[in-house]
């Protein structure tokens, strides 16, 4: 408890010095206003369309042209974004909404790899799906994990590692396909993400103890345990920059850690996101991170300097939003959009934005 506490004092001594910086409008300061700033670089985020999906998309992959939405027990839904402007539904592979049973597919994120996908299946384990036609994914077979219940999936070189719920962290071969998935950590109530570092980490956000978990896996079987570090509360995702990555700490704001040495990690900054609960992120580009939040927010924020992050611009999506992906200018978010909130009556899960860059 002490020692949780020495860090919650070290982030609130650099809360301090960001409030009296004296920088000009643009800053974290006016964060809690919804329009984007008008002096410096800023960002605006247009609405221009939506697409109307059988569930709220968890996770989205893009490949290329193709966007791969992964509804949970609703299925995962496949859109041809080769028009980044304009996503048109291709196929939807099926779950079984609301029945647990042997034959429910419930897909909540994928990996791709290549003329084919790995996905995490929430009640069987590891989803092989064919891409021979990435418009319309088939499903091949499910490989059995620990638990069977993964939550992510990360490949380094051949090797898959697969967060297996509250089981710990499985291996496996990309390429053994009929084989079982083998438990290598144990330790580990919930793993919310694994993330692959170069040259040979992998990142785990552990959600029960609160903290990032940095491993060696050069031998994957055998992962070595290379820095624990804790945070002020849940430790939800991470997004890997080149020599740091944003660590998203639900209503404990956005982490910026340093990566130049992996077994000693240390604070570069620390930020609210508005004092929403952050739900996702995703990186936009080589210094960019665009950030959403369970009230709906979506903001987009400067990290050019990741010792003194810059806001840049936020859209109010009008509803909570649980998925983000990026391509080009053109934002894709997976927002709980319900029929009430919308006159023509139609959910529109998939909200598509444009994000426009002014100087």
């Amino acid at each position: 408890m002490r020692f949780h506490a020495q860090i919650c004092l070290a982030i609130a001594a650099i809360l301090l010095v960001a409030c009296n910086d004296g920088r000009p409008a643009g800053n974290l300061r006016r964060m809690h206003e919804v329009a984007a700033p008008k002096q410096g670089p800023y960002v605006t985020i247009e609405p221009i369309g939506a697409v109307n999906l059988n569930g709220v998309p968890r996770h989205m992959t893009l490949n290329g042209g193709v966007l791969y939405a992964f509804l949970n027990e609703y299925g995962l839904a496949t859109l041809d974004v080769s028009d980044a402007a304009h996503p048109v539904l291709t196929s939807h592979l099926a779950g079984k909404p609301g029945h647990v049973t042997p034959g429910t597919h419930r897909y909540f994120m994928g990996l791709v790899d290549g003329g084919r996908m790995f996905a995490a299946d929430r009640y069987h384990g590891l989803a092989l799906l064919s891409l021979a036609d990435p418009l319309r994914p088939q499903y091949v077979s499910t490989r059995k994990i620990p638990g069977d219940q993964p939550s992510d999936i990360a490949r380094i070189d051949g090797d898959l590692f697969i967060a297996a719920g509250g089981s710990g962290l499985a291996h496996a071969r990309a390429d053994a396909v009929g084989t079982t998935a083998s438990l290598v950590l144990p330790f580990f109530d919930f793993v919310t993400a694994a993330v692959f570092y170069p040259p040979h980490y992998l990142l785990l956000a552990d959600n029960f103890t609160g903290g990032m978990q940095i491993l060696d896996v050069r031998n994957p079987v055998k992962p070595a345990l290379v820095h624990n570090m804790q945070i002020c509360g849940f430790c939800d995702s991470i997004e890997p920059f080149d020599g740091f990555i944003v660590i998203g700490g639900r209503r404990g704001g956005l982490i910026v850690v340093d990566m130049s040495d992996p077994a000693n990690p240390s604070l570069l900054s620390y930020f609210m996101d508005g004092f929403n609960t952050i739900s996702c992120q995703t990186r936009w580009g080589k210094t960019r991170l665009i950030v959403a939040t369970h009230m709906g927010t979506i903001d987009v924020f400067e990290l050019a300097d990741p010792r003194r992050p810059l806001w840049l611009g936020r859209v109010a999506a009008g509803a909570p939003v649980h998925s983000l992906a990026v391509k080009d200018d053109i934002l894709y978010a997976g927002a709980n959009y319900v029929t009430s909130n919308n006159p023509s009556g139609k959910p529109e899960q998939l909200r598509v934005y444009r994000l426009v860059e002014h100087k």
